[in-house]
């Protein structure tokens, strides 16, 4: 595994284990590492061609997807309109 992959996925776990402590859920926070999580195992799978970690990825993807539409349910936002973690807008999953 490429170690810049490494860093990202144990960052990426230290960011969940984080997001676990918060006292109230951002559910916008929770799509995004879930998209992080998603992109961090398309590449894990295409550099070791492991089917197991493609599923992985496809998982991640419609937990953000989901995570998105609860947010956007309680925010009364359409979906493509949920502002990203970096303040910009995220475009529309479709």
């Amino acid at each position: 595994m490429p170690d810049v992959l490494r860093l990202e996925l144990i960052e990426l776990g230290a960011r969940f284990r984080a997001y676990q402590q918060r006292p109230e859920p951002d559910l916008a926070l929770l799509a995004t590492l879930h998209e992080r999580k998603a992109r961090a195992f398309a590449l894990w799978a295409a550099v070791t061609g492991d089917g197991g970690l493609r599923h992985e990825s496809k998982r991640s993807e419609k937990a953000a997807q989901t995570t998105r539409e609860m947010h956007a349910n309680r925010t009364s936002q359409p979906i493509g309109d949920t502002p990203s973690s970096d303040g910009s807008r995220a475009a529309a999953a479709h």
